[in-house]
């Protein structure tokens, strides 16, 4: 009995400390998880009719939301995109510290905070300060999930044994969206319009970057 009690006392609490840094770790994915799950339902909640509608106007009054279909699937797909970029930066990284907790929430911040801009987005499009407060925003968004990593590897948090070239890869995927949000604000300066089909220049960018990632 001695034995066993000894062992317990010099063996137990390293594999409780491992076991709750793992648990620390899930919690920290499964509240990022919520967070953006969260952000991307409340995007929805503008899309909504009057309350009252004369006879016969329901058509009508389905089409004039249409500028908030477009803003409602946008940021459906970015804060998708943020999520997918999320998950795969997080399968390179092992643990985390107070500092990666901060930075994450920063991200979060902001995350959270998406669906209003798109609901200016989706009443005022056609303003070039809707368009340049939607883009900031994303421009921002993207730069803080940026810093994550770069805090990642900076402390030694990622995988042992990850290539420069994947350290590299999710760098320039962090980069190239917060790039193309914040140019399509100078391009919005000449036609709103224009700056928002900018933002498609996202697809060849993840197509072509996130290409080969593993």
């Amino acid at each position: 009995m001695e034995r066993s009690t000894q062992r317990w006392h010099t063996e137990n609490p390293e594999e409780h400390k491992v076991k709750a840094h793992e648990r620390g770790f899930e919690r920290l994915i499964f509240f990022s998880d919520a967070v953006m799950a969260i952000a991307i339902t409340l995007l929805v909640l503008e899309i909504r009719l009057p309350d009252t509608l004369p006879a016969g106007g329901l058509r009508e009054a389905l089409l004039s939301l249409g500028p908030r279909y477009v803003a409602f699937a946008v940021s459906f797909f970015v804060i998708g995109l943020f999520w997918l970029g999320h998950h795969r930066m997080l399968t390179s990284v092992h643990g985390y510290d107070r500092g990666f907790m901060w930075v994450n929430l920063v991200f979060l911040f902001l995350i959270a905070f998406m669906p209003f801009p798109t609901a200016v987005l989706g009443r005022f499009g056609a303003d070039e300060l809707a368009v340049d407060f939607y883009a900031i925003e994303v421009g921002l968004a993207s730069l803080a999930r940026t810093f994550i990593w770069v805090y990642a590897v900076k402390r030694g948090l990622t995988t042992p044994g990850l290539s420069g070239r994947a350290v590299r890869r999710e760098m320039y995927l962090g980069f190239g969206p917060s790039a193309i949000f914040f140019i399509s604000v100078g391009v919005a300066a000449a036609s709103p319009l224009a700056g928002m089909y900018s933002w498609f220049a996202l697809v060849p960018l993840l197509l072509t970057v996130g290409r080969g990632r593993q």
